[in-house]
């Protein structure tokens, strides 16, 4: 038989730092990330002297007309742990994750006429870091301050594409498709 006292000591080592609810998840999934970058003629005047005169234009000279583009995607399985916890009107929540993922892109560069596909050798990365807090103000209502980071990264790709010299296929392209 326990008394008052003793219950009431068993129940507060496990509100631990008056911690109403902490949850510890782990979980799963898929994601898809993708990305579009566009690169452009930057419109915007210029003075410029030509045969002894100047003369105002738009657009930079090397760059007139310039519409490049460049897309990619990255899939694949994730894996990450939540922390949450409650404590009276305040909640806070921190993420953590981890993919394996698949690279492809695809590109046009207009000006010199080529176009190209990466494709990712082996598996990429891909980190998710989340953190919120949130004030409750009543049951159904709240204020809360939140933070997102990713990044994706694809160390060795192969590259494939046409250009005014010819074709190419399977390239081992030593290079990098990060985003963050």
């Amino acid at each position: 038989d326990l008394t008052n006292n003793t219950r009431k000591r068993r129940r507060q080592g496990y509100n631990f730092l008056g911690i109403e609810d902490m949850t510890v998840e782990i979980f799963g999934g898929y994601q898809q990330q993708k990305g579009s970058y566009t690169m452009q003629d930057p419109i915007r005047e210029y003075v410029r002297m030509v045969d002894d005169a100047w003369w105002r234009a738009t657009g930079l000279p090397l760059y007139s007309g310039l519409h490049s583009t460049y897309k990619i995607k990255y899939r694949g399985p994730r894996l990450g742990i939540r922390l949450s916890q409650k404590h009276k009107q305040l909640s806070t929540n921190i993420s953590l994750s981890y993919a394996w993922l698949l690279t492809e892109a695809r590109s046009w560069w207009n000006l010199r006429n080529f176009s190209f596909t990466h494709y990712g050798i082996g598996f990429g990365r891909g980190l998710n870091v989340d953190i919120s807090a949130k004030y409750f103000l009543t049951q159904n209502w709240f204020a809360g301050l939140g933070y997102h980071y990713s990044e994706y990264k694809q160390d060795r790709l192969k590259a494939s594409g046409t250009q005014p010299a010819g074709s190419f296929d399977d390239y081992d392209y030593i290079g990098n498709a990060n985003n963050k």
